[in-house]
């Protein structure tokens, strides 16, 4: 039997990697007094439900003078742990500082640390030597250790070949796209949605102006041909169309969404381990308050927060809604990005820069804008 004793950390990511490595059958959380209880019960909980056997024990690491606390708690400790055990020293490395190290080096204690990169290495003799390579974190077990629950993604609606068609064409056809949909306000005077079926929906081609009409028609036409509707009623007044999945229609409608689809496009690109969006999920699930993020991705345990804007202009708060997602979900070293369609004023770009937000803006070269991707994931690689 293994037991792991490793201390809490508000980012409990290389607590998690080693659990992953070591799949121990018991588990010491040291935290101290005054640590987030609410953050600590969430990593508990995640943990119980992976079927982990958990005990937290609190002790006084940063502030305690007294030379002999620490040894004498940890002497307790190790002896009432049973076989192999192995200590998890904290990525910060200000264990050293508290005498603790050299304490357990001389315990029967296997001690790991856990390197940026998410690489382990372990204590022996004079030195450390490495043992394993990352364990990549996927964004449900980053979601669910930090205590929330996913409710719904679109990531595979945007692995299908008929929608990536769609995406291209928007694309090529955007001033198009724009003039028909994103000025036409939502449920507005050219359609609405089809009594007691949300597959359906009815649009009035003559509230459109002559250029509106063809544009309408070179989109329902290429959506035919892509197999994603089908047209249930053709009259002058009204045509009834049928999409073959809800999803496909939200898609079409929603501001938006193809420019989440063209980032998750773009992040699989750059190399994410693994990359999910228009993300639902829940921190209480209790209230049952949804909270969404269009795009999340983590590379080398690193976690990226993107925010897409299909906008004429930024505002302040898609700042402030971003960095609060970000911290909230992963912490300050989330990487955050505002991906969007707009070009920053000189205000948004100096309020982006104070926290810590970059900000990519589409122009529709996608090789152009995955170089920009790149840059930004080259400057958060891991050493």
């Amino acid at each position: 039997m293994t037991t792991l004793i490793c201390i809490h950390q508000k980012d409990n990511m290389n607590n998690l990697l080693a659990i992953k490595h070591y799949e121990p059958d018991n588990i010491i959380l040291i935290h101290e007094p005054g640590d987030d209880k609410a953050l600590i019960q969430q990593f508990i909980t995640y943990l119980s439900n992976q079927d982990y056997t958990i005990d937290t024990l609190t002790l006084k690491l940063k502030e305690n003078s007294d030379p002999a606390y620490l040894p004498k708690k940890l002497s307790h400790l190790l002896q009432s742990a049973k076989n192999e055990t192995v200590f998890l020293l904290p990525a910060s490395r200000q264990i050293i500082g508290y005498n603790l190290f050299s304490f357990l080096d001389k315990e029967d204690v296997k001690l790991c640390f856990v390197e940026e990169d998410g690489d382990i290495w372990e204590k022996e003799n004079s030195g450390f030597h490495f043992v394993g390579d990352a364990t990549n974190i996927d964004v449900n077990d980053y979601i669910l250790s930090r205590g929330g629950l996913i409710t719904s993604d679109t990531t595979n609606l945007f692995t299908h070949e008929r929608i990536v068609n769609l995406l291209n064409f928007i694309e090529a056809n955007f001033k198009d796209y724009v003039s028909l949909f994103r000025n036409q306000h939502s449920g507005g005077s050219f359609y609405k949605s089809y009594p007691d079926n949300k597959n359906k929906l009815i649009l009035f081609p003559n509230q459109l102006n002559q250029g509106n009409q063809s544009i309408l028609w070179k989109f329902l036409n290429f959506m035919v041909d892509q197999d994603i509707i089908r047209i249930h009623q053709k009259l002058k007044s009204q045509v009834i169309i049928n999409f073959k999945h809800k999803s496909y229609k939200s898609y079409l409608l929603k501001t938006g969404t193809w420019l989440e689809h063209r980032c998750f496009v773009l992040m699989n690109e750059v190399g994410c381990d693994d990359v999910e969006a228009s993300l639902s999920f829940l921190w209480d699930k209790k209230r049952k308050a949804n909270n969404e993020i269009d795009v999340i991705g983590i590379k080398d345990n690193q976690l990226y927060v993107v925010s897409c804007k299909d906008r004429s202009h930024i505002e302040p708060e898609f700042i402030n809604e971003l960095y609060s997602n970000a911290v909230h979900l992963g912490n300050e070293a989330a990487v955050k990005i505002l991906f969007t369609t707009a070009a920053p004023t000189r205000g948004i770009i100096d309020k982006a820069n104070e926290f810590g937000v970059h900000i990519i803006t589409y122009s529709f070269d996608t090789d152009k804008t995955l170089d920009q991707f790149l840059k930004i994931v080259s400057l958060n690689l891991k050493p």
